[in-house]
């Protein structure tokens, strides 16, 4: 039976918590990356891989591809089997390990093969086929991507925005999606979009092509317009707001519509007077939000038509009491769902209201831009908390809007203390070399160092850092650091956290403050992320796995929000142009996950 020499994880071999690397001993990284691709088996040697992947010792200036043997893998278990030659074929991953290292943990590298096969096909189908109603856009972007087969041989040259060429054929001109913003937003017409890919080098390309055809019903477009939120003790004429092709709706064709009140959850309803809607006969406290429907009846008539179904948006939010949820009309015209009662975390026995408004509120910029939180310590509303701070407790809100003269919902929320985590995101690096990042100091705290495009040289569970990058290995490195604070928490000098990050070259000395707006410490509910992204690394575009409803942030590597949507469909593609490491922030009923996503 073979001897394993060690079951080493790649994460540990390069993250271990009970590592702490030195810079005078052997540590070997490997400049290019670690992935090797070809179209033909070839056979491979040490020497090859080293050339092609640029491994080397940083420590050992006399280094040379001599030194280096290579070890079948069996899993994550480096193997006494040493290679001299093989084939792409032989084998998915290698591991090339430096002999007689002064560090065994940083003694080698894991390469992986790919033994390229050209693709037969870059769509599931030929044709996306829609039916919109006159004058109406569709957005096929997610059935594009769901019917595309992702292939990539790393040798394309360009980005895949390049290379997706979009063409109305009622012009006939192609172009770059990456110079039409538009392109995945059309109404009726037929569209053609070719895909091109590198296969077994840079200039070996292989072309595919789906087609988008939108086509118009007979239907008028019915829709309301313009109309403001409302107080949920309103009566109000919406007449002046109901559209009919684009044109205010003639008292003619009010004639000939209906009226319904759906607002128990898309009952059966009753008919109303438009002229004068009364919102207490469409909305409560408890199980009520308002929704209402339009009936046209010359549409009816052709057969093929939906009937319209509007939510009015409110000025203070409604609570469906049995589901905590919050209901609201986006600025899209779709419902969007959001809890404000549950668990909320602070900092050393500090929680600012204000959150509650920046979370929930302002992100709508719909209905409740004027809604007041008034909070209190006791559930018969008699002992109101002043100042902007909270400490840990249960409190009441609640919400009203000056507006509205009997108008309010009752929140309950608890405040707790916790350990938490700080992640910081880095400049792009500037070339190879060692940089060196620092994270605030706090007594007795205890750090924990992850990093993306780099290797941890020194300090990975201490207080500053030490990375080495090669900018052509990874376009940036990130860097992210989890602060533990002790039980007896204490604050900094100025008695705040602070969320800066300092990037130091070693070579010229310069500090540069780097503080990205995502540097919060106040999170709903942090779970381990069971969420997936998929592809990942992706190619532009990816979706994250899951059911329902999401609120996603995207952040690159400089801590920028690059994407956001607060109702993100599971499984729907989500398309991010710039490169590099992204981190995913993902809220669902009040639990958040995160997900580091690669964009290549």
């Amino acid at each position: 039976m073979k001897k394993q020499l060690l079951l080493i994880i790649l994460s540990v071999l390069f993250l271990s918590t009970s590592l702490i690397a030195q810079t005078t001993g052997t540590y070997v990284v490997s400049d290019n990356g670690n992935y090797m691709y070809s179209c033909v088996d070839s056979t491979i040697t040490v020497a090859d891989i080293i050339k092609k992947t640029g491994i080397h010792d940083l420590n050992d200036p006399s280094d040379n591809a001599s030194m280096y043997k290579m070890f079948r893998l069996e899993g994550a278990v480096i193997t006494t089997d040493e290679l001299t030659s093989i084939h792409y074929s032989d084998y998915t991953a290698v591991f090339i390990q430096k002999m007689n290292a002064t560090d065994f943990h940083n003694s080698g590298v894991q390469v992986f093969l790919y033994n390229t096969v050209p693709p037969t096909a870059l769509f599931t189908v030929d044709t996306l086929k829609y039916t919109v109603e006159k004058n109406a856009t569709v957005n096929f972007t997610s059935d594009f991507f769901a019917k595309f087969i992702f292939f990539s041989s790393q040798n394309d040259l360009t980005s895949l925005n390049e290379r997706i060429l979009f063409t109305d054929q009622s012009i006939g001109t192609e172009a770059p999606i990456s110079s039409n913003n538009t392109w995945s937003v059309v109404g009726k017409g037929k569209y053609k979009i070719r895909v091109q890919v590198a296969v077994c080098d840079p200039h070996d390309y292989y072309y595919d092509s789906i087609y988008v055809i939108v086509n118009e019903t007979p239907c008028l477009k019915l829709e309301i317009k313009n109309m403001p939120s409302v107080c949920r003790d309103d009566i109000i004429d919406i007449t002046p707001y109901v559209y009919l092709d684009g044109n205010v709706a003639s008292a003619t064709d009010l004639a000939q519509m209906t009226f319904t009140n759906k607002s128990l959850l898309g009952g059966p309803g009753t008919t109303f007077d438009p002229a004068t809607m009364d919102m207490t006969e469409m909305v409560d406290k408890t199980s009520r939000f308002p929704q209402l429907q339009i009936v046209y009846q010359p549409n009816v008539a052709l057969g093929v038509c939906t009937n319209y179904t509007y939510t009015p948006s409110l000025k203070v939010p409604t609570k469906l009491i049995t589901t905590d949820l919050v209901l609201t009309k986006n600025n899209y015209g779709g419902a969007a769902n959001y809890t404000v009662e549950g668990d909320y975390y602070g900092i050393n026995d500090v929680f600012t209201k204000d959150v509650f408004k920046k979370l929930y509120l302002d992100n709508f910029s719909v209905a409740h831009g004027g809604t007041v939180f008034d909070f209190y310590s006791d559930a018969a509303l008699q002992s109101p908390v002043s100042g902007n701070n909270l400490t840990p407790g249960t409190y009441y809100i609640i919400a009203t809007n000056p507006d509205c003269s009997n108008d309010s919902t009752k929140f309950t929320v608890n405040v707790k203390n916790k350990d938490f985590d700080i992640v910081w995101q880095s400049a792009p690096a500037i070339g190879k070399g060692y940089y060196t990042f620092t994270a605030p100091s706090y007594s007795g705290a205890t750090y924990a160092w992850f990093v993306w495009g780099g290797s941890i040289i020194s300090n990975y569970t201490a207080n500053p850092v030490t990375v080495y990058f090669s900018e052509t290995a990874a376009p940036s490195v990130l860097v992210s650091c989890t602060i533990t604070l002790p039980t007896a928490r204490t604050t900094a000098t100025d008695g705040s956290l602070k969320s800066a990050v300092y990037v130091t070259s070693n070579e010229s000395g310069d500090k540069v403050e780097i503080t990205p707006s995502i540097t919060t410490a106040i999170i709903p509910g942090v779970a381990k992320s069971s969420l997936t992204a998929y592809p990942n690394p992706a190619a532009e575009s990816f979706a994250l796995s899951g059911t329902g409803m999401y609120d996603v942030k995207i952040y690159n590597t400089l801590g920028q929000l690059v994407y956001t949507n607060a109702s993100y469909k599971a499984e729907t593609p989500i398309t991010v142009l710039n490169k590099g490491m992204h981190v995913v922030y993902v809220t669902q009923n009040g639990i958040a996950q995160v997900v580091k996503v690669i964009v290549e």
